[in-house]
C-alpha cells in the first residue's frame, strides 16, 4: 500500500515517476491512500491502483488519517508493507512501514536560524517525528548520503540501517535551435548568460550569487573571443518563483545597489521545455544553495550536459562528483572564480559538459524504482535482516532466518 499524506513538490515528482513502474510488477497488488488533491495530481500514474481518499486539509484531519484511517485501510487490503514517501508516524503502521524523509531542513541549525518562530516550531516537531520514524519503522530509506548521515546524527540510529536510494531525473529534449533563439530574444537574453534555476528561498543563496556575478562581470577578459562576434555583455538569468517576498525584496535591492538592473533577468517560473532550452543555451549553470537533500535541478542539468558551477555544501558534491566546479557559496569571490574559469576556458566548459552526461547515467528513475522495490520486498519478509540488500533476487531474501525486530537490530527504543 502506498500512503503519502501530503503534497510536496519533490515527493510528488518521486511518486509520479515511480508509481507506474510499481504498477508494472506482476506479483504485487497496490493500493493508494491520499488526499483528493494528490490523487488528482497523480491521476496519470495511478492506473492499476486501488484508490482510497483521505481528507488532510487540516492538521487534525491528517492526524486522524495517520492514527485511524491508514491502519484501517492497511488491514482492509491486507497490506504487507505500507510505503509512505512523506513519512507516517502512527505506531500501528510502524512494523510494516517503509518511509522516506525527503526534508533535511529540520536537521539544519543554519536553516532553522533563518526561519520565523512558528516555522521553527513546526520543523522541530517534524524533526522529532523523523526521529520516531527512524527508530521504529520497518525500514527507512534516504535519498542522499547527506540525508542518511543527518538522520543518523539526530536519531542515534546507525547510518548503516538507512539504505540510500538516489532519485533519478528525466528531462524533455530541448527545442530546436530556432525556437531556442526566439525564446532568448523574448527574454532579453541575446547576449551570453549565466543561468540559475532555483525558487527564491533564502537557502538558495541568490544574494551571494548576484554579488559573485557582479564580480565576474567586471573582469574584461571573461568573454574572450566572443566579444569579436558581438557579445558585449554578460547577463544573469534567475529562473524560479519567489515564494518568500522578503527575500525577493533583498535580491532586488542587491541588484539595484550593484547597478545590475539591465544585466539581471528575473524570468519567473518556466515550464520544463523552456528550462531545457535555457539550460542548453546558457554559458554555464550556477547553483549557490547551501542546503539540499536532492538537488533535482542539478540532476536534470547533468542529463542535459550543462557546464555546472555549484555549491560544495552537502549534498551537491555527492550528486555531481567531478562533473561540476565546486565553490564556497559563502564567498562571492569563490563563486566568481568558478564562473570565471568556465567562461574563460572553452576546453574546461566542454570537459564539464562531457562529464555531466557521463555522471547523469547514475541517476535514472528505472534504477530508483528497482532499488525501491527491492526495499519493499525486503520489508515484506518477516525474516529479512540487516544490512538491506536492495540488489538481491527476491527468492534469495526468503532464505534469511533471523527475526526483523527493533531489538535484533540494536535500535534505540
Amino acid at each position: 500500500m502506498c500512503a503519502p499524506l501530503a503534497s510536496l513538490g519533490g515527493a510528488v515528482t518521486h511518486l509520479r515517476r515511480l508509481l507506474p513502474r510499481f504498477a508494472a510488477e506482476p506479483d504485487v497488488d497496490w493500493s493508494f491512500l491520499g488526499p483528493p488533491s494528490l490523487t488528482s495530481a497523480l491521476a496519470a500514474a495511478l492506473d492499476g491502483f486501488e484508490l482510497f481518499h483521505a481528507d488532510c486539509t487540516r492538521y487534525r484531519d491528517r492526524m486522524n488519517t495517520e492514527i485511524e484511517i491508514a491502519p484501517r485501510v492497511a488491514r482492509e487490503v491486507g497490506a504487507d508493507v505500507v510505503y509512505g514517501p512523506l513519512g507516517l508516524y502512527s505506531p500501528p503502521l510502524m512494523e510494516r512501514l517503509v518511509w522516506i524523509p525527503h526534508n533535511v531542513a529540520p536537521y539544519s541549525e543554519r536553516f532553522l536560524r533563518t526561519q520565523p518562530p512558528a516555522q521553527v516550531a513546526r520543523l522541530t516537531a517534524l524533526r522529532w517525528m523523523h526521529v520516531f520514524g527512524a527508530r521504529h519503522a520497518r525500514l527507512t530509506t534516504c535519498i542522499s548520503k547527506h540525508g542518511r548521515d543527518s538522520l543518523s546524527r539526530v536519531s542515534g540510529v546507525a547510518a548503516e540501517r538507512f539504505p540510500v536510494i538516489h532519485h533519478g531525473a528525466e528531462v524533455p529534449a530541448p527545442p530546436p535551435p530556432a525556437e531556442r533563439a526566439r525564446l532568448r530574444q523574448q527574454l532579453g537574453l541575446e547576449s551570453p548568460f549565466v543561468l540559475s534555476v532555483a525558487h527564491g528561498y533564502r537557502y538558495k543563496n541568490l544574494v551571494e550569487l548576484v554579488r559573485a556575478f557582479s564580480i565576474v562581470r567586471d573582469r574584461p577578459h571573461i568573454l574572450g573571443d566572443r566579444r569579436a562576434h558581438g557579445a558585449t555583455e554578460l547577463r544573469l538569468a534567475l529562473a524560479g518563483a519567489w515564494p518568500d517576498e522578503a527575500y525577493a525584496a533583498e535580491v532586488h535591492d542587491e541588484v539595484a545597489r550593484l547597478g545590475l538592473e539591465r544585466a539581471v533577468r528575473f524570468l519567473g517560473s518556466r515550464d520544463a521545455h523552456e528550462l531545457a532550452a535555457l539550460e542548453v543555451e546558457a554559458e554555464l549553470v550556477a547553483a549557490a544553495s547551501w542546503l539540499e537533500n536532492c538537488p533535482t535541478s542539478l540532476l536534470e542539468q547533468l542529463h542535459l550536459g550543462c557546464a555546472i558551477v555549484c555549491s560544495s555544501e552537502p549534498s551537491m558534491p555527492e550528486h555531481v562528483g567531478d562533473a561540476a566546479l565546486l565553490v564556497d557559496v559563502d564567498e562571492p569571490e569563490s563563486i566568481a572564480d568558478g564562473m570565471g574559469r568556465v567562461l574563460a576556458d572553452p576546453e574546461l566548459r566542454a570537459a564539464l559538459q562531457a562529464r555531466a552526461r557521463l555522471r547523469a547515467k547514475r541517476f535514472r528513475w528505472e534504477e530508483t524504482a528497482r532499488r525501491t522495490l527491492g526495499a519493499i520486498r525486503w520489508a515484506a519478509r518477516a525474516t529479512s535482516t540487516f544490512p538491506v540488500d536492495l540488489d538481491a533476487d527476491p527468492g534469495e531474501l526468503a532464505d534469511s532466518s533471523a527475526e526483523n525486530t527493533p531489538e535484533s537490530h540494536g535500535r534505540p527504543s
